[in-house]
């Protein structure tokens, strides 16, 4: 789940969706798919964020093994589907700067850096990644 404004944004990890919802009344907005339409691949979601400036909303999917993007221009637009480059994206977290994205790719053993455009929200493999056994949370301190 992940909060803005006056509206919460549902993660529905079984169906790979987002489901958008106001907060006054819990009334169903909008709900749309985490996976592009042409996708067959199995995949649950996992995690949820949206962007410190609160234009972009990020999630993640395992089995398609993506992050997509949304900007969040009065309703969810999927913008991005883009491949973490490794298995089972479980988390992923914006620096604190909000010019990368880091994900825990947990059945691949890796963590892999995105850069982000901080205009488009878009990403972009910068070829960073980081052996870790396992990983399943990144958190910055």
């Amino acid at each position: 789940m992940a909060l803005h404004g006056d509206h919460v944004y549902l993660l529905n990890e079984l169906n790979n969706s987002i489901t958008v919802h106001r907060i006054s009344d819990l009334k169903v907005e909008q709900t749309c798919s985490t996976l592009p339409a042409e996708c067959t691949t199995t995949s649950i979601a996992a995690h949820i964020e949206i962007s410190r400036d609160g234009k972009f909303l990020y999630a993640s999917n395992r089995g398609h093994d993506s992050i997509s993007v949304f900007s969040l221009e009065g309703e969810l637009i999927l913008k991005q589907n883009i491949p973490t480059g490794g298995e089972h994206p479980r988390h992923f977290s914006l620096s604190p700067s909000g010019e990368e994205l880091y994900v825990a790719n947990t059945l691949s053993n890796q963590i892999n850096c995105f850069s982000r455009d901080a205009s488009t929200g878009l990403l972009k493999d910068n070829g960073k990644s980081i052996s870790v056994a396992s990983p399943t949370c990144v958190l910055f301190t």
